[in-house]
């Protein structure tokens, strides 16, 4: 009987790459000499080199691979690149070990699979910004071989400086949407209807998260408006930014064989790597480094940020068969679209005595974020301790500076609750201290935000605000 291969079969022996393998004695030797810089590594920099240990070193001759890269199981070099670097540079050892710090900073980061549904080409360069910053750090602040020196070390603009990947990715993105409105073309992006998703998705701060409905046809439509060439000459004048490597083209790759939970598994498998990694090698890392490392291996996640996130993933589910969707209706596909009449949510407020003011204006301002954030969201705010003191009702783009609440006794929950029987709505969010006797039972879906961190409701969702 034959048994299907398992996903953790597939990471322990690792599957067939997508390029063909240089088989020639210049190919095997390249990797013999890509081996030797690797360790080179992994004595001078133990934390890098112990990683780029559990990767198979793999020469190409394929020209989808023109320079070097990096996917879940190989480091990538293209043979013919690699020769040229040792014809034509005497710096090319030095030259080929600062790109394999490159591709494995790539790794550390997740950037392949952070990058969802995000347009590659702009995704590689951001995600090269961010990865040259910090090579910058390790030249500078780590204890490495005279013959390692490179005084070529990537200078960012000074508004790229200490941004994360996806808020870089967000103002290269902009740059692209601005650049599109002096483009003879852009009529062709001008056709179509974002449903003004899309200044939501680039500027908005809080729910920076957020997902466009159709991001991937605003990637074909930027790639309509401009050709891969002209998109790189746009990002590389304002990055001072040139990527050689080829991580666009393998996402792309990647993206069309993997399973999800394969994927995932590997993911978990690289972060136990990376911690055992960062426990042999912290010493000679840049201090900034291994406290970003750090806090990427074991994220204190932003409340504002799950917060988002469960809403939309309530929200954006709201489907409905009384209107098809158009796009797929014109092409003889009956589907339904979003329904975009008003969404009703409960926002629950606990005006108990035991809520400082301050508090009282951070879970307003929350409540203000999801009205501007959300389009066709008709907000239930109520305000309550021991008892509901008050109920008003917004909609969207609505301001609530003058909201006044009323309160100040005990606390309970069951009164909203009770409320929630007769007022059916999406999701009750409900922001507290916890302070109370929670019920035990929801017919609906809720989300708490507690600011006592020791707390879990015993029903629906909770988040920690912080």
């Amino acid at each position: 009987m034959l048994h299907k291969r398992s996903s953790i079969d597939n990471i322990v022996s690792t599957p067939d790459s997508n390029y063909s393998h240089d088989d020639s004695e210049e190919g095997l030797e390249i990797e013999k000499i890509i081996g030797q810089i690797r360790a080179s590594i992994l004595i001078n920099l133990p934390f890098f080199g112990y990683i780029m240990g559990h990767y198979k070193i793999y020469a190409t001759m394929d020209k989808r691979i023109s320079t070097f890269g990096v996917d879940r199981y190989y480091l990538y070099f293209n043979s013919k690149y690699v020769l040229q670097m040792k014809n034509n540079n005497q710096n090319w050892e030095r030259d080929i070990r600062y790109q394999m710090l490159h591709l494995v900073i790539h790794l550390i980061f997740h950037h392949i699979s952070r990058r969802n549904s995000r347009h590659a080409k702009i995704w590689t360069f951001a995600a090269d910004v961010v990865v040259e910053q910090i090579l910058r750090s390790v030249y500078e602040e780590c204890t490495i071989p005279s013959n390692w020196q490179n005084t070529e070390l990537y200078v960012a603009p000074d508004e790229l400086y200490n941004m994360s990947t996806e808020q870089i990715y967000e103002k290269l993105l902009k740059l692209v949407i601005e650049e599109s409105e002096k483009s003879s073309r852009k009529e062709m992006f001008n056709s179509f209807d974002f449903d003004d998703d899309l200044d939501k998705y680039v500027m908005d701060n809080i729910f920076g998260s957020r997902i466009p409905p159709d991001r991937e046809r605003l990637n074909t439509t930027i790639d309509q408006v401009f050709d891969p060439e002209e998109i790189e000459l746009l990002l590389g004048s304002y990055t001072n930014l040139t990527p050689e490597c080829e991580t666009e083209q393998i996402i792309q790759d990647m993206e069309s064989e993997d399973e999800q939970s394969t994927a995932s598994l590997h993911d978990e498998i690289f972060l136990g790597t990376v911690r055992t990694a960062l426990e042999r090698g912290k010493d000679n890392l840049p201090g900034s480094l291994s406290k970003t490392i750090d806090d990427f291996l074991n994220p204190v996640l932003n409340w504002r940020h799950l917060l988002s996130k469960n809403i939309q993933s309530i929200i954006s589910n709201d489907y409905s068969w009384k209107h098809p969707n158009k796009r797929m209706y014109s092409q003889g596909y009956y589907l339904p679209s979003l329904d975009r009449e008003n969404i009703d949510v409960i926002i629950a407020i606990d005006t108990s005595g035991s809520i400082e003011d301050e508090v009282l204006t951070y879970f307003l301002t929350e409540t203000q974020s999801i009205l501007h954030a959300i389009r066709n969201v008709r907000i239930t705010l109520i305000d309550c301790d021991s008892k509901i003191q008050q109920v008003k009702i917004y909609q969207s783009g609505e301001s609530l500076i003058n909201h006044n609440f009323k309160g100040r006794g005990g606390t309970s929950f069951y009164p909203v609750f009770e409320y929630m029987k007769n007022h059916p709505a999406k999701v009750l969010i409900y922001f507290t201290d916890g302070e109370a006797r929670f019920p035990k039972y929801a017919n609906f879906k809720v989300i708490w935000v507690l600011t006592d961190r020791d707390k879990i409701a015993p029903v629906g969702k909770t988040i920690h605000f912080n």
